[in-house]
């Protein structure tokens, strides 16, 4: 459910293009990449349970007051030994008394019985319906907190996007200053045959393409390494990773000096915990109050093949037997409406009361706490992010000074008028500052994604663009 509300929500960023926190764009095929991460994490799924859990568990309680019907049945043999003692009967003609004493019998014979019960919850003393409230509000807490894993997992897929971007980035510079190095070898090969240059200028060239070389090897490792890991997240081949259209630019924040954390989800979480810990705290005190339930059956009973023995019957001293051969008894029926009142139950109530309001109490205390550090948090994001876009800043005129540099020197390396190892020098500066620009707008990106995450507006600063 959680699934497709998010998606339809996209959808809905998707047609109105709401500009209000769409500052984070993302590709349709990111966007896909996305959802396929959202159903491959193993630690979503077992939020979802937990959710599922928790829900089923509101519906039972809520359904306590559906009837419970229950059938019984059995069938027994019966042999006993007792004494018997009647009032004494006198006979009117004969001075003597019947059952003057008393009169050992045995009795044996069988016994079937069946019934059908039905019970129904009629006023539960308000414990069905606050305990229901108070389990499916913190059902709506926890699939807060799964919305904000959720966050968790969409950040690290564009992470690794992000940085499979500056591998991009980097393969492009190594092939650029290849290609240049190849060039200047060259000349210099016909330098040297001309007897305008010597060895040791092809060497220094020789070791630089060793070195982009290493470069090379190393930026392939770890570009092995983020295919494997959004393999992992996402389940698509590398073929398509490497084929998705990613947005990598700076990530404006429109609104970054009013940005709070009311909207972060962990805080609204802790928030409808605290609700239900109250209504918990309001199914206790509640217990003092009647528990009423409406009850009724029928049953069926039969007694047969029995017999009666009294022993030793006075006057005559014999044995007088009696046999029943059949006693049906249907239909027995049985309703009325039952009350269970605890009245006091040795201090259990107020213990469980205090329990319940410890921990509100807890609840509350970690939702300050929260809150204040959160805000620490964000403050410190912000900073960072300020910081971060002026270090971009600078990156950028680093890179601009550096590829005037570098074409004034390879200019002045065709003239004579510059040494090699000048002239490897400013290609180095080159590499080294684009790929610095490169990096540090990973790194914005990257405090950005933090700071719409602590401000509780990741969602919403998505922007599906082709």
């Amino acid at each position: 459910m959680e699934k497709t509300i998010f998606r339809i929500f996209c959808i809905l960023l998707l047609v109105f293009q709401v500009k209000t926190y769409a500052q984070i764009k993302v590709s349709p095929a990111v966007q896909e990449a996305l959802f396929a991460s959202e159903e491959r994490s193993y630690d979503l799924k077992e939020k979802e349970h937990a959710i599922a859990k928790t829900r089923l568990e509101a519906d039972k309680i809520k359904h306590k007051y559906i009837p419970t019907v229950s059938a019984t049945g059995g069938i027994a043999h019966f042999r006993n030994d007792g004494v018997l003692d009647l009032a004494p009967v006198p006979l009117p003609i004969v001075p003597i008394q019947l059952f003057d004493g008393t009169q050992s019998l045995s009795a044996k014979g069988n016994v079937i019985g069946a019934g059908i019960m039905a019970k129904s919850v009629l006023f539960s003393g308000l414990q069905i319906p606050k305990a229901t409230k108070a389990i499916e509000t913190k059902a709506e807490a926890e699939s807060l907190l799964r919305d904000a894993e959720n966050e968790t997992v969409y950040k690290e897929v564009l992470i690794a996007f992000d940085n499979l971007k500056v591998l991009q980035q980097v393969d492009t510079l190594l092939m650029e200053s290849k290609k240049r190095l190849e060039t200047e070898k060259r000349r210099v090969n016909k330098a040297i045959e001309a007897g305008l240059a010597v060895p040791f200028d092809r060497d220094k060239i020789i070791l630089a393409s060793l070195e982009l070389e290493a470069k090379s090897k190393e930026a392939d490792g770890t570009k092995n390494v983020l295919l494997e890991q959004l393999r992992y997240l996402t389940g698509f081949t590398s073929e398509q990773i490497e084929n998705i259209s990613h947005h990598f630019e700076v990530i404006q924040l429109l609104n970054n000096r009013t940005l709070r954390i009311e909207n972060k989800k962990e805080l609204q979480a802790l928030d409808l915990f605290i609700e239900a810990q109250e209504l918990n705290v309001s199914r206790e005190k509640n217990s003092i109050l009647p528990q009423v339930a409406a009850f009724g059956g029928l049953q069926y009973a039969k007694l047969f093949d029995s017999e009666v023995k009294l022993k030793s019957l006075p006057i005559t001293g014999n044995d007088v037997s009696g046999k029943l051969d059949k006693m049906e008894i249907w239909p027995n029926w049985v309703i009325g409406v039952g009350l269970k009142w605890e009245i006091f139950e040795g201090m259990q109530r107020k213990h469980r009361i205090n329990e319940a309001k410890l921990d509100r109490d807890l609840l509350v205390d970690k939702r300050k706490d929260s809150e204040e550090k959160l805000n620490l948090l964000l403050s410190k994001q912000k900073s960072d992010w300020e910081t971060q876009n002026e270090i971009v800043a600078i990156a950028q005129q680093r890179l601009h000074i550096a590829t005037q540099n570098l074409d004034r020197a390879i200019k002045q390396y065709n003239q004579g008028l510059l040494s090699i190892n000048d002239r490897l020098s400013s290609e180095n500066d080159y590499f080294t500052a684009a790929l610095g620009l490169t990096q540090e707008i990973a790194k914005q990106r990257e405090l950005s994604i933090d700071l719409l995450i602590t401000a509780g507006i990741f969602s919403e600063s998505i922007e599906i663009t082709p």
